[in-house]
C-alpha cells in the first residue's frame, strides 16, 4: 500500500514537473522544494534540540561537580577550622560600676566568659593545649577588672580581644620553649554571661 502511494505520488510530481503548462511546472518545483525546506526545518530542528538538550546535560553537571568541590572544599575548611581552635575554658571577670553610681540591688558584678583561640596552624594549637594551664594564667593575668558598661559595648569587647591576642602571642614566642613561629590569629568569646 505504501508502494502504491509513493508511485502514485511520484507520477502526481512527475507529471506536473514535466507538465508543458510553465505555472504547473513552477506550482510542482514549489511544492518539492517547500516539502524538502520543511524536512530540513525538521531535520535540524531536531538536531538542534538534541544538542541542547546534550548542552543542558552537560551544564547540569558541570554544575552539580562544582557544588560538588564546593561542598568538599567548605567541609574541609570547616574542618581546618574546627582543628586549629582551642579552648581555653571559662574565666570569671570582675565588674566595676561607673565611679559615683552604684550596684543595683542583687548584681554580682561578674562576667564569666569562654575564650576560644584560632591558631595559625595545628601544632601552635597542641602546644597550647599542652601548656593550657599556663595560657589560662596568661588570660588572668589580663582579666582586670572592668567597668560593665565597657564590656557591654562593642569597642570594649574588641580592645578586649585585641589586648588577650597581643598578650597570648608575645607569651607564645617568648615563654614556650617548642615554639618560635605559632602565634594565635583570632580570639573568640564563645560565651558570655554578665550578671
Amino acid at each position: 500500500m505504501n508502494l502504491k502511494i509513493l508511485s502514485e505520488f511520484r507520477e502526481l510530481f512527475g507529471e506536473g514537473v514535466r507538465s508543458a503548462d510553465a505555472p504547473t511546472r513552477r506550482a510542482s518545483w514549489f511544492l518539492i522544494l517547500c516539502g524538502l525546506g520543511i524536512l530540513i526545518t525538521c531535520g535540524l530542528g531536531v538536531r538542534y534540540s538534541l544538542q541542547q538538550r546534550s548542552i543542558r546535560k552537560q551544564e547540569q553537571a558541570l554544575v552539580e561537580a562544582g557544588k560538588l568541590q564546593a561542598q568538599k572544599l567548605k567541609e574541609e575548611q570547616d574542618l581546618k577550622k574546627k582543628s586549629i581552635t582551642l579552648s581555653l575554658g571559662q574565666f570569671s571577670l570582675e565588674l566595676h560600676e561607673k565611679k559615683g553610681r552604684s550596684a543595683a540591688r542583687g548584681m554580682n558584678n561578674l562576667a564569666e566568659i569562654e575564650v576560644v583561640v584560632r591558631c595559625d596552624r595545628q601544632e601552635t594549637c597542641e602546644l597550647l593545649n599542652d601548656h593550657i594551664l599556663q595560657a589560662r594564667d596568661q588570660v588572668t593575668h589580663i582579666f582586670t577588672p572592668m567597668e560593665r558598661e565597657e564590656l557591654l559595648s562593642i569597642q570594649g569587647k574588641q580592645a578586649l580581644r585585641k589586648s588577650l591576642t597581643e598578650h597570648l602571642n608575645r607569651w607564645i614566642v617568648n615563654d614556650l620553649p617548642d615554639i618560635k613561629e605559632g602565634k594565635i590569629l583570632e580570639l573568640y568569646f564563645a560565651q558570655m554571661v554578665i550578671n
